[in-house]
């Protein structure tokens, strides 16, 4: 007697999978939407790719879910780019501008990178700095007093509100 197999659920599960993928893109295309509205016109064209990546991977799906072969092979490799991708994103971490001025600000009390919790605030370190702020550069001692242009300054007439 010849016995029929029965057809494989992995097809439905894949289908389920890249289903999910594709809602939680186009979540996040949705969601990147009110910040064009806000004036960030760049921001458009992301909303545009997302949603497009999104409905490419609900078409991917529905042709897995078919079991059309060149469907699998593209799924495949959508998912291979998008490992690779993360793969790249948490290896190499992007250089924010409070670690550019962090690193290039060679002082004691500054925070490290790597610390999580800062000691002070990150104002206080960059702008503030009254030690570093105070140095001289030059090894010659600064006037300490006002000079005679200063004191001959005549102070500008005040301006008069118009009745």
């Amino acid at each position: 007697m010849i016995r029929a197999e029965a057809p494989s659920g992995r097809p439905e599960a894949a289908f389920v999978l890249l289903l999910l993928q594709s809602l939680f893109w186009l979540i996040a295309g949705l969601s990147a939407a009110p910040f064009v509205l806000g004036g960030e016109i760049h921001m458009a064209g992301l909303v545009v790719a997302t949603l497009l990546l999104a409905l490419g991977t609900c078409m991917l799906a529905i042709g897995v879910l078919w079991r059309r072969r060149r469907a699998r092979g593209m799924a495949i490799a959508l998912e291979v780019v998008c490992l690779f991708g993360t793969a790249i994103l948490l290896l190499l971490p992007l250089v924010t501008k409070r670690r550019r001025k962090l690193r290039s600000a060679k002082r004691s009390h500054a925070v490290s990178a790597e610390e999580p919790l800062p000691s002070t605030s990150c104002r206080y370190q960059c702008i503030h700095s009254w030690q570093y702020r105070k140095r001289s550069t030059s090894r010659r001692p600064r006037n300490k007093t006002v000079s005679d242009a200063h004191e001959k300054r005549i102070p500008a007439p005040r301006l008069r509100r118009a009745a």
